[in-house]
């Protein structure tokens, strides 16, 4: 299992250290790294990481406004905030944070957060796999259409495919019996079936 993150703070030396902790865990793959809101924000477009590690305070926005912007997107990543305050782990959670970590960032809360990621994406893979095979049945179930059109005296008619009785080969097309008498069809009888 991969999963890929962006890094986003403002200070250098604070991505490195979080780089260097996240580096010892095969499982992440940190992709690229933002040092503004804005930055961030088109690289979550470009790259589409599945997790995002966020400052709060960045030098051209609030780092909750960075969240609210990614989180607004068809396929948003996870957010974990990542910061030196900690007077906003509430807020934080309200934005839908997975975690909320702080500097100096500590080898073993980083391995918390991690294995909270792993079993998120675990979870999220079997689940996506089960949501799969039931969309697939859910298909099966389903007519492949409500109503078929047939030609009659220059009218175009809707008919059921339940109330077709048989259908016959024509030259272009086919000619369908209903229950309410003889169509006609430029469907070919293979596509009747």
């Amino acid at each position: 299992m991969e999963i890929t993150a962006l890094l986003v703070d403002d200070e250098p030396p604070a991505r490195d250290e979080l780089r260097y902790l996240l580096d010892s865990y095969p499982e992440i793959k940190i992709i690229d790294e933002a040092f503004s809101g804005q930055e961030a924000i088109e690289k979550v477009d470009e790259k589409k990481p599945d997790v995002v590690f966020l400052d709060i305070k960045l030098w051209d926005m609030d780092g909750f406004e960075v969240a609210r912007n990614i989180l607004q997107k068809e396929k948003s990543p996870l957010i974990i905030f990542a910061t030196a305050y900690d007077e906003f782990a509430v807020k934080a959670f309200e934005v839908n944070a997975v975690d909320y970590i702080l500097k100096p960032f500590s080898a073993s809360r980083i391995e918390k957060t991690v294995n909270r990621l792993i079993e998120i994406f675990r979870n999220r893979k079997e689940k996506d796999e089960i949501l799969k095979v039931a969309e697939y049945l859910r298909s099966l179930e389903k007519p492949c259409c409500k109503k078929l059109s047939f030609w009659k005296n220059n009218r175009i008619h809707l008919i059921y495919p339940e109330e077709i009785c048989y259908c016959e080969a024509e030259e272009k097309g086919s000619k369908v019996k209903t229950i309410y008498g003889e169509f006609y069809s430029a469907y070919t009888l293979t596509e009747l079936e």
